[in-house]
Order: structure tokens, then C-alpha cells, then sequence
């Protein structure tokens, strides 16, 4: 019955969620209507490009009519053009300047942009001395004077209808250079004489001395290999606590075997204690039986009954009856087991005459728990087959709002 009721949440839940989400996508597609009430639609902005619409249109048959109405963009007229043109111009000095500081001291390359969407207008760039500034606006000053020079750029502005044409005065001025540049740049222009004057032979000799300095060499390693070792000492933390996490669940594992096992166990112990048997001789019934059900049906490892197997065989070997409980108790770990290696240590030392009673009460005991057990691994069970549910769900969600916001745009 609880189950059935687990089931009915569930599919409340989900018809609640699909009418949530198709309530706010027919939402979302009236917010973002491009008709207004007296039918009109809206153009693109300047230069944007045409812009189309889905529409049905009724009247002109018996059904409606579904077409496709293309818009061209918004058109500037000749003297807006004009001061368009003129406001960019204005601005061109701080749109192309890139890291230089003013097109009156360009040192690096500029930023020369073909197109600026919010006025709708492409520019096409050319250069009086492309060998200084090209057309993509690389700048090649390495080999200019102080003084620089003077380069004038040509542009042309347009908007697909208007047009015109406009020149940028640029000074062009050496790199600044560092004294660690100023040197490397010195001795490679050492390097490159001796490389030529050296050219008929087989390699070439580096100089051992440069003005007056012994010089050393040494090839400049190709990556930088310490982060393997970064990466091996991470992935030695994370190989730890991987197996930290493993031994944890198999800890787990082998508590909750333990104590699923344990009702079936003291059933066991007090059936055989019932047909009169002593508590050693019930004992290895209990652990003959696990032994032929292992050789005959290939049943799985039980922690428990290995545990009382290793008990068993400390008895044969000698070891005393109280001793061998009360190590089987430790082994397992469980409160349930400690206390069954003392009721069974008690009995042999006191004789107690109830002990059929106790292990009768530990029965009923273990049985409370194996069911309380059993619930909890259910729950645990449905919890996570809820993680697909609403996988499937955020990916519904995704598909329904996505487009409905793209649709904005």
C-alpha cells in the first residue's frame, strides 16, 4: 500500500510539472509576440540583415493561411548617413587605437574593426604604406628611426546604401625597448653576421665571448615538466581517498551483510539448542551446513558465517570455548555479535539454564532490525532511481524554455 502511494506522489509530481511547464511556455511565446495590436512587426535595426515572420493569415481563403513575411532592415536617409559617418569619425581615434596610447605614437598594432553593429555601418580599410601598416592593421616599426613616420590610413564607410570615404593620419614610432631586448637584439644581429660569413659550412659556431664576456649555452627546455610532478602527487591523493572511499563501502557492505545474517544465524543456534545439542556441537552444525552450501551451491562469501567457520576451527585447535566467542564477537565488530559471544561465554562459565529464552528474545530482536533494515534499503532504493526522474526532467525543461528565449533574438 505504501508503495502504491510512493508511486501515486510520484506521477502527481510529474503531471503538476509538465502542466507548470506547458503553462509557461504558452507564457513565454505571448510575452515574446513580435505583433502588436494593430498588426504591426518590427523591423531589423540598422544594417541587421532582413528579419522574417510565421504568420497565419485569415480572410483570404476559408481556413487560415500560413506565410512567411521577409522585412528588409531600417534604411538611414542620405543626410542621417552623413552624420552617422561624421560620429564615427569622431570616435575612430579611440576604435582602432588598441594598446597605443594615441594614433599620434602607434608603437604596436592597431585595432582596425570592419564593422560596428550598433550603428549599422561596415568599414574597409586601406594603407598608404603597407610595408609600415598593413590593411589588417599589423604595425612593422622594428626597423624606424626616433622621429618615426607618418602613415595615412584611407577608410570607406558604408551602410549598405550610403557611402563614404574619409583618411586617418597615423605616426608610426619605434618599439620601446627594454635594456634585456636592446641586448638580445644586439648579439642576434651578431648571430645573423656570423651565420653569413659562416654559411659554407656544416654548422654553425656560436661565440664563446662577446664583448669581453664569456658566454655559456644551453637549449631552453621545450615544456615545463614539473607539472607531472604536481600530477603525481595529485593523482596519489586522489588514488588514497579512492581507496579510502572503497574500503569504506566495503566496510559498509560487510556491516549491513552482518547483520541481515544475524536473525538467521540465532534461529539456527537456537533450533539446534532446542534439539538438545550443546552450544559447540550447534555451532558446527551451523558452520557444516554453510561449508555444503558453499561445495554444493556455489552460495556466495557470508562474513558472518566465515567468521563463525574461524571460530569453529580455534575450538578444534585448542583455543578456549569463552576466548574463541568473545574474539568472534570483535571480529565482526557489531554490537549484535558482541553480545551473542558474551550470552554463549556466560552460559559456559555459569550454566545459565534460560539461555534457549535469551537467544529466543535476540531472535525476535533480530528480526525487528532485519525489517527495519529491509525498509531502509528501499528507501534508499526509490531515492535514487529519483535521480533519472529528474535528469529527464531539467532535459524537458531545457528543450521547452530554450527555444522560447532564443526566440527573443
Amino acid at each position: 500500500m505504501k508503495r502504491d502511494n510512493v508511486i501515486g506522489k510520484k506521477q502527481i509530481i510529474c503531471l503538476a510539472a509538465g502542466v507548470a511547464l506547458y503553462l509557461a511556455a504558452l507564457l513565454v511565446n505571448r510575452q515574446s509576440s513580435s505583433l502588436s495590436a494593430d498588426y504591426r512587426i518590427e523591423r531589423n535595426s540598422y544594417g541587421q540583415g532582413e528579419r522574417s515572420y510565421d504568420l497565419l493569415v485569415e480572410g483570404l481563403q476559408d481556413e487560415a493561411l500560413p506565410v512567411e513575411v521577409r522585412v528588409v532592415p531600417r534604411e538611414y536617409t542620405a543626410a542621417e548617413a552623413q552624420e552617422v559617418f561624421e560620429e564615427v569619425m569622431e570616435q575612430i581615434g579611440e576604435l582602432i587605437c588598441g594598446d597605443n596610447p594615441s594614433l599620434e605614437e602607434v608603437r604596436h598594432d592597431l585595432k582596425l574593426v570592419t564593422r560596428l553593429d550598433r550603428y549599422g555601418v561596415s568599414l574597409d580599410w586601406e594603407s598608404e604604406d603597407s610595408q609600415i601598416i598593413d590593411t589588417f592593421g599589423t604595425v612593422s616599426n622594428s626597423q624606424l628611426g626616433d622621429n618615426g613616420r607618418t602613415v595615412y590610413l584611407g577608410v570607406r564607410l558604408s551602410d549598405g546604401v550610403h557611402q563614404a570615404r574619409y583618411q586617418v593620419k597615423t605616426t608610426v614610432r619605434p618599439p620601446i625597448m627594454t635594456k634585456e631586448e636592446k641586448t638580445a637584439e644586439a648579439f642576434l644581429k651578431e648571430l645573423a653576421r656570423l651565420d653569413r660569413s659562416q654559411r659554407t659550412e656544416k654548422d654553425l659556431k656560436l661565440p664563446q665571448q662577446y664583448h669581453g664576456k664569456q658566454l655559456l649555452y644551453r637549449e631552453k627546455e621545450s615544456a615545463d615538466y614539473k607539472i607531472l610532478l604536481v600530477l603525481g602527487v595529485l593523482l596519489a591523493v586522489l588514488c588514497r581517498a579512492k581507496d579510502q572511499s572503497d574500503e569504506k563501502k566495503q566496510q559498509e557492505a560487510r556491516s549491513r551483510q552482518l547483520l541481515l545474517d544475524y536473525s538467521d544465524i540465532i534461529s539456527k543456534l537456537v533450533v539446534f539448542l532446542g534439539a538438545g545439542m550443546t552450544v559447540p556441537l550447534a555451532w558446527e552444525k551451523v558452520v557444516k551446513d554453510y561449508e555444503r552450501r558453499r561445495e554444493t551451491k556455489g552460495e556466495p562469501v557470508r562474513f558472518a558465517y566465515e567468521e563463525m567457520q574461524k571460530t569453529y576451527y580455534q575450538l578444534k585447535s585448542g583455543t578456549p570455548e569463552g576466548q574463541a566467542y568473545q574474539e568472534f564477537g570483535r571480529r565482526c565488530q557489531l554490537r549484535q555479535y558482541v553480545k551473542l559471544g558474551s550470552l554463549l561465554d556466560q552460559n559456559r562459565k555459569t550454566g545459565t539454564k534460560n539461555l534457549k529464552n535469551l537467544l529466543q528474545m535476540e531472535v525476535t530482536e533480530a528480526f525487528e532490525q532485519r525489517r527495519h533494515l529491509a525498509r531502509k534499503m528501499g528507501e534508499e532504493a526509490s531515492t535514487r532511481l529519483l535521480i533519472p526522474l529528474f535528469l529527464m526532467l531539467g532535459i524537458v525543461m531545457l528543450m521547452i524554455i530554450v527555444p522560447a528565449f532564443l526566440s527573443f533574438y
